[in-house]
């Protein structure tokens, strides 16, 4: 769990608990965590960003502060170097999930099933998309490089 002087959003929060005890891989190949991110290219990327899924090649899927507001970005970044946006906004990623539609193999090529479970899970939580500015992946990573 990240260090107790961390926040993390309670959306993020109650995913990762509810995602945890799915055990049965229908929504992808993953392991849930919750932990600060790290990568030696951004140093300041351990204070504006948490580890949510790790893939079984090694690559991170993160929840990134935007600097908009309490709004975080998932990003890919792969183990071989990789960083993709793969949403702007983590409420936006759950629904591309939902969908099959991340562009994350492991996530996408889950059962519909495991999709469908995900989807109520959206459902009943009430949770939308919101209307944000566009996310400059870029610029973000550039500002967390001291």
């Amino acid at each position: 769990m990240p260090p107790v002087n961390r926040k993390e959003p309670e959306l993020l929060q109650e995913f990762v608990a509810w995602l945890r005890p799915q055990t049965d891989k229908s929504l992808g190949y993953f392991d849930p965590i919750l932990q600060p991110a790290k990568d030696h290219r951004w140093p300041g990327l351990k204070d504006a960003a948490s580890v949510f899924l790790r893939l079984p090649d090694g690559s991170d899927v993160i929840a990134l502060a935007t600097g908009h507001s309490n709004r975080k970005a998932v990003v890919l970044l792969g183990s071989e170097g990789e960083v993709r946006l793969v949403a702007q906004s983590f409420e936006a990623f759950l629904i591309q999930w939902a969908n099959g539609e991340t562009g994350i193999g492991e996530l996408d090529e889950s059962s519909a099933e495991g999709r469908q479970k995900l989807a109520r899970w959206i459902a009943k939580g009430g949770i939308i998309e919101p209307k944000a500015e566009p996310f400059d992946l870029n610029a973000r990573l550039t500002s967390l490089r001291s």
